[in-house]
């Protein structure tokens, strides 16, 4: 499977995202900036609204209720169950970790370059399952 490499969420795991009001989420795309996301964060108890550095240390924040429920979501790999491609990729229960901000806004596919190799025939989505 040359040129096809797994993926590798960092966010909330190595990195965040900081707000210029101070408040801090696991990535961009599970900011306010996609309040979709957001709110179905919200539907699974992850909710980072009492994450500001203003009134918290990053520590507190990092180590705290909200990014350790995210990263044991992302880690567990439970929503990979969800993407299309994952289903058949070889590398979705070993070296690929996803993001989940696709899964919370009910997404059928993980990347976008997972979506066309899978679309399109492409990729290790179709050769034979052992």
């Amino acid at each position: 499977m040359r040129g096809i490499a797994p993926y590798y969420d960092r966010a909330g795991l190595y990195e965040c995202y900081i707000q210029c009001d101070g408040r801090v989420f696991p990535s961009q795309k599970l900011s306010e900036m996609v309040p979709e996301a957001l709110a179905s964060a919200a539907h699974l108890g992850l909710d980072f609204s009492d994450n500001s550095i203003r009134n918290k240390s990053m520590q507190a924040i990092w180590f705290g209720p909200s990014f350790e429920a995210y990263r044991r979501l992302v880690l567990s790999k439970v929503h990979i169950a969800n993407y299309q491609s994952c289903q058949r990729c070889p590398f979705s229960q070993s070296s690929c970790f996803p993001t989940a901000v696709p899964f919370l806004e009910g997404a059928p596919h993980a990347q976008d370059i997972c979506a066309y190799l899978y679309n399109s025939g492409l990729g290790p989505f179709h050769s034979k399952v052992a």
